[in-house]
């Protein structure tokens, strides 16, 4: 039970009672006459007594409900209620979820968690301003709102229409869930709140930190969390566990080698439940419907507990359509289930470009496989004459996507995007010095994306040259006697370094060459025509090469908003990206000629796409439990005063049961 208002009720008790007591203790004061007798006066000896100021007190009937009638009045005073919460003193935290899964239209009202959290997260901050003169005081409120990032919506604040506003503006985002960000910056705004008291009072303080989180639960990142002494995290859950979700886990196309006018497409489909689940799966291309599934697809169920848990899968791919110029495809699930954004993804699919690459030097194995790669243009020159170009024209080599150097002299690197064999170029980062003997490959970086489905364990090197790159160089080939291939980037070029002629060794041999030397071109080629353009992820950089000197740089993102850019040294860099849907880049190049590219950003990731609510948190050092919101209390005052009142009319009827006497 919470008193909103107890000194209220605590001064009235203390004047109305007393008050009360002396009412009993004081005497009558009678007019004196003078009689013959009092003989009859025998049932009245009592008041004829009464010939002093005071009296002792009686404890009647009478008097024992009037004290209990005034205590009951003061108590109503004190506005009891009946809370799960008690009111917080200090500082109070609210972050409140607005990730993906928070879209979830399970909420009471078919509204969305994050609608929900919203109310409950001003129902809350309304009980804790509740009061009135006498209340004690509310506590100062910082609303954090957090995805995969964390914003301040408003500072610590004691007022409730700010507080009501901020939260109100929360708008929701298709991130998935990071709270790690979120408490960090509340750890800062309280240690930078301490910190001036303790300049203040010339002492340390600890501040302490009360956070409560508005929430589904789904925060992956929370087993990491360890709170610090004086902090406590309390949460509130919005969504149901029962929830279960069918989604898109993939979405992809791609030209045919063979006729780029034609277009296949492939969809992987998921499904959270453990029942299996039938979906109709449709295609569009702007907008037009060009493929669907015959029938119902059924998805298997998810297999598994707890974090063996696997999801049902499902894989479907469509008869090739044709589509020659550029276009976005866009797919559907039918029906659509609680969680919707899943539900549909979009395919960005660019013009039939050719990758336009620069081979300078020569190598037989290079030449034969880039000659041989669908969909490139290539243009061959020697090292003299690349050296001799270059210097007539520092900006030459950016008018191809992609430049080869094989055994070059470099001793400056110009910008565009490079692919480096044999000898380093002179970056001074790279800290050649050198050459290594035969070695063989130790470690390779199997996550990046020049380096899938290759193995290099075979891999024997006769000669390399030897570097020492910093780390702002990613090592993606570790040798037994240093990194074999590098990449990074310089002020005005991204790099691919590879430390030895492919002639030089075995690789010629081996399937990893042709897969990272083709996989290299398509990555530093900005996403070459034969292929869609990748999709990314909500929280992703969109990053893209535009020709310098290109104006009128605006990016359009899927609700309408046109925000204009301004790459540096050719490079457009915009982000994070906050919803999934189609990205479109407009731009004037030097020639004057409109170009645009569209980018297509997609949710994926399964954590965030199992929007089933969590039954409770697992952090370090015990499990959080769900708690009721405030908005849920009790007011008990109006019943404390049905109760004075019911009492009123019993002390009337005793009063006149005794013929109006004590």
């Amino acid at each position: 039970m919470t008193l909103l208002t107890p000194m209220m009720g605590l001064i009235a008790a203390l004047i109305v009672v007393p008050l009360l007591v002396a009412l009993y203790m004081l005497k009558l004061r009678r007019t004196r006459r003078d009689i013959s007798s009092t003989l009859l006066w025998k049932s009245q000896t009592e008041d004829v007594r009464a010939n002093a100021l005071m009296q002792r007190l009686r404890l009647s009937p009478l008097f024992l409900l009037q004290c209990l009638l005034l205590l009951l009045l003061a108590l109503a005073l004190m506005q009891p209620v009946l809370n799960g919460w008690t009111r917080p003193s200090g500082r109070v935290v609210l972050l409140i979820d607005q990730s993906a899964s928070m879209q979830t239209l399970d909420a009471p009202g078919a509204t969305t968690r994050l609608d929900e959290a919203k109310r409950l997260a001003i129902a809350q901050t309304e009980s804790w301003q509740g009061g009135g003169l006498f209340a004690a005081s509310p506590p100062e409120v910082m609303v954090i709102a957090f995805a995969q990032e964390a914003s301040v919506r408003i500072p610590f604040t004691t007022n409730p229409t700010r507080i009501r506003e901020a939260i109100q503006a929360i708008e929701s985002t298709d991130q998935t869930t990071l709270i790690a960000p979120a408490i960090a910056l509340a750890r800062a705004f309280s240690n930078e709140n301490a910190s001036e008291i303790a300049s203040e009072k010339n002492q340390s303080i600890e501040s302490p930190l009360a956070m409560q989180l508005i929430s589904d639960g789904n925060c992956p990142d929370l087993a990491q969390l360890a709170l610090r002494k004086n902090e406590t995290l309390s949460w509130i859950r919005c969504g149901s566990p029962a929830t279960m979700n069918q989604g898109l886990s993939a979405a992809g196309a791609e030209r045919r080698n063979d006729d780029p006018t034609l277009v296949s497409a492939f969809v992987a489909l998921r499904n959270d439940s453990e029942m299996p689940a039938n979906r109709e799966v449709q295609v569009r291309s702007n907008g037009t419907l060009i493929a669907s599934s015959p029938e119902p697809i059924t998805i298997a169920a998810a297999t598994g507990q707890g974090a063996l848990r696997m999801p049902g899968a499902q894989k479907l791919s469509f008869t090739p359509f044709t589509l020659a110029n550029s276009g976005v495809l866009s797919v559907s699930l039918i029906p659509e289930d609680a969680f919707t954004t899943d539900d549909h993804a979009v395919i960005a699919i660019q013009d039939q470009q050719a990758i336009r690459i620069l081979l300078a030097g020569y190598d037989a194995a290079v030449e034969s496989l880039v000659e041989s790669l669908p969909g490139v243009i290539v243009q061959q020159i020697s090292c003299q004459d690349f050296s001799q170009r270059v210097a007539a024209d520092a900006n030459w080599t950016e008018s191809f996507d992609v430049v080869i150097s094989v055994e070059c002299e470099l001793p400056t690197l110009t910008a565009g995007r490079w692919l480096i064999f044999g000898k380093p170029p002179s970056i001074a980062s790279l800290n050649a010095y050198g050459a290594q003997p035969r070695q063989a490959v130790r470690t390779w970086k199997s996550d990046h994306k020049t380096m899938a489905q290759s193995q290099f364990s075979d891999l024997v090197v006769d000669h390399a040259a030897a570097i020492a790159p910093t780390s702002d160089w990613t090592a993606l080939l570790e040798g037994s006697k240093g990194p074999l291939i590098v990449s990074g980037r310089t002020d005005n070029a991204t790099v691919m370094y590879v430390a030895f002629l492919p002639m030089d060794s075995n690789w010629p041999f081996q399937r990893s060459f042709v897969n990272f030397t083709g996989q290299s071109i398509e990555f530093l080629g900005a996403l070459g025509s034969a292929v869609t353009s990748e999709s990314l992820e909500p929280g992703a950089t969109l990053r893209m090469r535009v020709p310098r000197g290109s104006t009128q740089v605006v990016v359009t993102t899927p609700n309408g908003d046109r925000v204009a850019q301004n790459p540096f040294d050719g490079e457009l860099v915009f982000g994070p990206l906050r919803n999934v849907g189609v990205y479109k880049v407009d731009y004037l190049d030097p020639a004057g000629k409109n170009k645009s590219r569209v980018f297509a950003v997609n949710l994926t990731d399964a954590a965030e796409c199992n929007v089933a609510a969590a039954e409770q948190l697992n952090i370090p050092g015990g499990e959080l439990q769900p708690k009721a919101i405030g908005f849920s209390t009790l007011a008990i005052w109006p019943l404390v005063v049905l109760v004075v009142l019911c009492l009123l009319i019993v002390e009337w009827f005793i009063y006149y049961q005794n013929g109006g006497a004590a």
